[in-house]
């Protein structure tokens, strides 16, 4: 066992043949800094794998860097860093070997980088772990073709295409035979409005998904981003569900990249953006100013164009 230093971390690595191998670690850090290469009694042995449930649970971890030396991370090896923002392999390409739920419960993680040049396929990399139930694209050997894009988007339009109230039943049972799915109905085992709940966060969850897919927009073809722009139509603020507009309103109030492709799609009537703004209250500054801003833009034109008439 060779124990290396590495800020807050002690690191602890077992060795064999020129190969090191990480098993687990001592202390605490925000931010894990794995070297490529160690050393023992003037012998280097190279950084290749990363052991099953080697930081499991380590709370306070927020960023990780690995080095591209690194080809095999063994189950729940970041399982329930809940902290964990950021994960980065730095180096040119590399094809590491996932094992099985490797960040299960890190639902904060919005990065996974696996190489200097990976582009914005870091960002659809996270939300395979917490959000699109699609784990093999985690580990395909082409990462960032078009081909590794389409298989993307071919799964999250199967997703997409599943009745929102699926996988509730397992949820809300909880051992009871009855359940109601019309939200309000209220039988063993449910709550009042309890099913009409699940649905609002299914559908934020896969607005959310729409919404990063169109925003990191490489290879998307015309019929996958009609088919996520219709969703997201589908459950805007003049819908039933609004799933949509709850995810802006929620969960990003000041995500103007958002909001701006959420208004691109729907575009809100005079009337409509009004009964947006209504429904902001006092909060979301920054959007309330960019629809009083496109809505006094709308009036102009419109005023222009019928001055053309008269």
């Amino acid at each position: 066992m060779i124990n290396v230093k590495a800020g807050g971390f002690t690191l602890l690595f077992e060795t064999k043949d020129e190969e090191a191998s990480l098993t687990g670690y001592e202390g605490l850090d925000a931010k894990l800094e794995i070297p490529s290469s160690i050393e023992e009694n003037g012998k280097k042995y190279y950084v290749t794998s990363i052991d099953k449930k080697a930081f499991l649970g380590c709370k306070g971890l927020r960023k990780a860097y690995l080095p591209n030396s690194v080809k095999t991370i063994g189950d729940w090896a970041f399982s329930l860093c809940v902290h964990l923002t950021k994960f980065r392999v730095r180096g040119d390409k590399s094809c590491i070997d996932f094992g099985k739920n490797v960040f299960e419960g890190c639902e904060r993680l919005k990065s996974i980088k696996l190489s200097d040049n990976a582009g914005k396929t870091q960002y659809l990399l996270a939300a395979l772990v917490n959000k699109l139930p699609a784990p093999l694209l985690l580990r395909d050997s082409d990462l960032g073709s078009k081909a590794w894009y389409e298989r993307f988007d071919i799964s999250l339009k199967a997703f997409l295409s599943q009745e929102d109230i699926d996988g509730y039943s397992d949820r809300a049972l909880c051992g009871e035979e009855d359940i109601s799915y019309d939200g309000i109905g209220s039988v063993d085992g449910e709550l009042l409005g309890e099913s009409k709940e699940y649905l609002k966060e299914v559908g934020k969850a896969k607005s959310e998904l729409c919404f990063l897919r169109l925003k990191n927009s490489d290879h998307l073809s015309s019929d996958s981003k009609a088919t996520l722009e219709k969703y997201i139509l589908d459950h805007s603020f003049n819908t039933e569900n609004k799933a949509a507009w709850f995810l802006l309103k929620e969960d990003y109030p000041e995500d103007l990249d958002y909001l701006k492709l959420y208004i691109d799609i729907t575009d809100p009537s005079k009337e409509e953006t009004d009964a947006l703004l209504k429904d902001m209250g006092d909060k979301m500054a920054q959007a309330k100013a960019y629809l009083i801003e496109r809505s006094s833009s709308q009036n102009k034109t419109d005023e222009f164009f019928d001055g053309l008439l008269l």
